[in-house]
């Protein structure tokens, strides 16, 4: 068994998490026993899984297995028909489509919160004291039973909470405490665990029981691809094996006297007196420039993502598409991106750009809307929802344009080309020459520039038969990255390990 470890899965997933699931779906589909295990709780992993592709056996999640729910299907609980409140008693009133309050005696004892995209569910519900003090919280799986409460102190900051089971049983509690001066978990208590209580200092420490827990019965080797996991992962009493999957490109920051040291995140992943079995990266160039920096460790390369051609899925629009599928965070320089569109649009006035991802936050958000409103470009320039599948806006995209400064690989570029789109991207490690070669199958731009950038572009679409021949590279690009060679070369790479 190979065992994938992981934080969640997301209702907005990272490519680490992409790259993950596609991983697990890719080795499941090739006779490789896989497995997803999910460290956080999340009361929606149900419907966020779902969309991601994956089937109720494909993961287990911590809390699910103390909760006893791993597989539970969904049932729909209707707020109305809630056993709790019963309507000879209590007077159910509806506010709006997503609120719902419990009154009694003409006073609201309770306020309820429709589930999240449905109707007339019970997401959450909020208990009041007589002074109108919120005191308690339900929430509310996806699946459709009751998961958490949190109790509050009289600030309505955290003080504990409970995880229950099917049956409404106490499972987990967590404690909240002061901690240096900081209101924060402090002890997690498992409750008559085959008849034991057990406790534990961290979230880490009882995610290491849980994954002794799970391999004592099926020893597996594990593969740990966020940083944040990786100390838990190395422990693992029953693994077989222990990888540290490097999904990122650059592994330094500044130092002092601006030399460049690894950054502290790594510090696990890296640990040459404690080590994992082995440490993959994307690529072989990243694994070999990096092997004599830790020479007691063992580094291996294995690619993180595959795509299949689909070059009859690509249509060609009327005017200039160009898109950026990715997350809209300052790393990934969205910024540059408006104003290299900026100059395409000077010379082509009917080229649109699509942005499409998750913004870090409100703040990023509103830095780029008004960068966009500013340079009057809001007529050409659209914000595209996050979402799963990226068929449709990729099957009429001209150019994909990406202004990332560091690349592991480059999982959009690789979508883009296998729906038939050449690539303007910053010539950043390791992106270039591993994946995108330079006119080829789109151009790299070594002198990262927002300039340079909206040239190279423009260049690409002022030019047909550059445009065909790149368009012909891109799809030749992807057939090189195909789920066979994917599967293959992981199947090499771990030979040694299973």
């Amino acid at each position: 068994m190979i065992y994938m470890v992981g934080e969640n899965v997301f209702t907005f997933n990272s490519g680490t998490e992409f790259s993950q699931m596609q991983r697990l779906k890719a080795f499941k589909r090739n006779g490789i026993e896989a497995k997803l295990l999910v460290r956080n709780y999340n009361r929606f992993l149900y419907r966020d899984a779902s969309r991601a592709g994956l089937a109720k056996d494909d993961y287990i999640n911590m809390y699910d297995y103390f909760q006893g729910v791993v597989g539970l299907e969904r049932k729909k609980q209707e707020l109305r028909l809630l056993d709790s409140i019963p309507l000879t008693k209590y007077h159910v009133v509806g506010i709006d489509n997503n609120l719902t309050t419990i009154d009694l005696l003409g006073r609201t004892i309770a306020k309820i919160a429709v589930m999240p995209e449905t109707v007339g569910l019970v997401g959450s519900i909020d208990y009041f004291d007589w002074f109108g003090n919120k005191e308690l919280t339900e929430f509310w799986d996806w699946r459709g039973f009751k998961s958490m409460e949190q109790n509050y102190n009289p600030d309505e900051t955290v003080a504990a909470q409970k995880f229950f089971d099917r049956q409404g049983h106490v499972v987990l509690e967590i404690v909240h405490m002061n901690k240096n001066g900081k209101l924060a978990p402090t002890l997690w208590k498992l409750m008559n665990y085959h008849g034991h209580d057990y406790a534990f200092d961290s979230e880490d420490s009882l995610f290491l029981f849980f994954m002794n827990e799970i391999t004592k019965t099926t020893p597996g080797l594990m593969i740990s691809d966020r940083r944040t996991l990786d100390a838990p992962v190395k422990q693992v009493a029953h693994a077989t094996g222990t990888i540290a999957y490097i999904h990122e490109g650059d592994l330094f920051i500044e130092g002092e006297g601006k030399k460049k040291v690894p950054n502290p995140i790594y510090d696990e992943a890296l640990d040459e007196q404690k080590p994992f079995t082995a440490v993959f990266f994307a690529t072989r160039e990243q694994a070999k420039s990096l092997s004599g920096k830790w020479p007691h460790l063992t580094i291996k390369s294995s690619p993180d993502t595959f795509a299949e051609a689909q070059a009859d899925n690509h249509s060609e629009p009327e005017h200039p598409h160009l898109t950026y599928i990715g997350r809209l965070f300052p790393d990934k320089h969205i910024a540059d991106l408006i104003d290299a569109f900026e100059q395409v649009h000077q010379a082509r006035p009917d080229a649109e750009l699509f942005l499409k991802g998750y913004f870090s936050d409100d703040d990023y958000h509103h830095e780029i809307t008004d960068k966009i409103h500013k340079k009057k470009l809001d007529d050409a320039v659209h914000l595209v929802n996050y979402s799963n599948d990226n068929h449709d806006i990729l099957a009429k995209t001209t150019v994909f344009i990406s202004a990332a400064k560091s690349e592991a690989f480059g999982m959009n570029s690789l979508e883009a080309m296998a729906a038939g789109v050449p690539v303007v991207a910053y010539g950043c490690l390791f992106l270039k020459n591993n994946l995108l070669i330079n006119d080829q199958n789109g151009l790299a731009v070594d002198n990262m520039t927002p300039s340079n950038l909206g040239k190279a572009a423009l260049s690409v679409l002022q030019d047909d038969q550059l445009y065909q021949r790149l368009q012909a590279g891109a799809l030749k690009t992807a057939t090189q990255h195909s789920e066979k060679a994917f599967v293959d070369e992981w199947k090499s790479g771990l030979s040694e390990f299973l």
